[in-house]
């Protein structure tokens, strides 16, 4: 059997970064600072490399000087993370190559999230994923004498 601990009072947060490659860092570290009391670690890990990756993706397909906007709230479960950029081109899932040091942010957002996908939105796009808030943790029996 597997439980889901409720969660707590979860706040939104929303903000925009400049589309350069220091925007991840900036974005990862608030996060933390935002959600870090609100679930357990492993999940709280998840969420900040699922933003982290989400708004690299931006970043590299942003031209100089444009913006990157981040949102986060609570969605039943979950937390939606929606990243907003200003480039057309679809967000496609890539085959990394071995050794390469790209190409695996979307496998990893598909592993960590819930699910993931895209929209076109205010003259670029909004690419989303549900990232569970409560640890998935097997509950133990209880043995009765």
């Amino acid at each position: 059997m597997v439980a889901f601990e409720p969660a707590p009072a979860v706040p939104s947060l929303c903000c925009e970064f400049p589309a350069e490659p220091v925007a991840t860092q900036r974005a990862r570290r608030l996060v933390r600072e935002h959600y870090g009391g609100c679930g357990p670690p492993d999940v709280l890990g998840d969420l900040e490399l699922v933003v982290t990756e989400l708004i690299a993706n931006a970043v590299a397909a942003s031209a100089s000087g444009e913006g990157v906007g981040l949102s986060v709230r609570p969605s039943g479960p979950d937390l939606l993370v929606e990243v907003h950029d200003r480039a057309r081109a679809v967000p496609v899932r890539r085959s990394a190559e071995v050794l390469g040091e790209d190409g695996r942010g979307l496998l990893l957002v598909g592993q960590l999230s819930q699910g993931w996908g895209w929209h076109p939105a205010d003259g670029g796009k909004v690419v989303w994923a549900l990232v569970r808030l409560a640890s998935q943790l097997p509950v133990p029996e209880t043995v009765t004498a």
